[in-house]
């Protein structure tokens, strides 16, 4: 496991804010476009049109960048199931599931060998578990959003279902994506787990 080194300054005003997403897209333009193999600071400084000191003044190395990345991106989760649930919508409890699901599947979408590489990045510096903490939030999201996702609900969804649900979407996406499916833009696909995930929750022991 590499310790990220978290001395390195801050970004805080907006050009040292713009460097780093400078920085960012560099990255995932190398990762989506080229491959892993060649990534390096030097690379990466070139495509952003800065100097790798510059580079340095923010990030140690490479597998720093790539966590930050991936990081983004579970945040990026949890505010997708936020915007779902604070929504103020009279649909049904199947709508808001489809709502939630269609916004994880075009995130899941997006730059597929970039979040492949980013959540590689993760793991292999030992933080799986700031993923885990994310599909915990978002478990805890869904709980509190049970009225609308669940209305008949009774007795109220339980740690281990919502630990099971959670787990089960994001395990069918994380396989879709990592193995390049093809039909994870169908529209079949969002239904199967829009059925996934309602079948198992109305059907839930009483």
């Amino acid at each position: 496991m590499q310790v990220l080194d978290r001395k390195r300054r801050k970004p805080r005003q907006a050009r040292a804010v713009a460097t780093v997403e400078i920085i960012y897209e560099a990255t995932a333009q190398i990762l989506q476009q080229e491959s892993r193999a060649i990534l390096t600071t030097n690379h990466i400084a070139a495509c952003a049109g800065i100097s790798v000191g510059t580079l340095y003044q923010y990030f140690p190395h490479k597998e720093a960048i790539l966590v930050a990345l991936a990081r983004r991106e579970i945040r990026s989760m949890a505010d997708t199931i936020t915007r779902t649930i604070a929504e103020n919508s009279a649909d049904s409890s199947q709508d808001m599931a489809r709502r939630a699901i269609r916004a994880l599947i075009a995130a899941s979408g997006k730059r597929r060998r970039v979040r492949r590489a980013v959540f590689q990045a993760l793991m292999a510096a030992g933080l799986g578990h700031e993923l885990d903490r994310n599909l915990d939030e978002i478990a805890r999201l869904v709980a509190r959003g049970t009225g609308r996702f669940v209305p008949q609900a009774s007795p109220p969804l339980s740690p281990v279902t919502l630990f099971v649900v959670t787990r089960a979407v994001n395990g069918v996406l994380a396989a879709a994506a990592g193995e390049g499916a093809r039909f994870l833009e169908l529209a079949e696909f969002e239904d199967e787990l829009v059925r996934l995930v309602c079948s198992f929750l109305d059907r839930r022991p009483r």
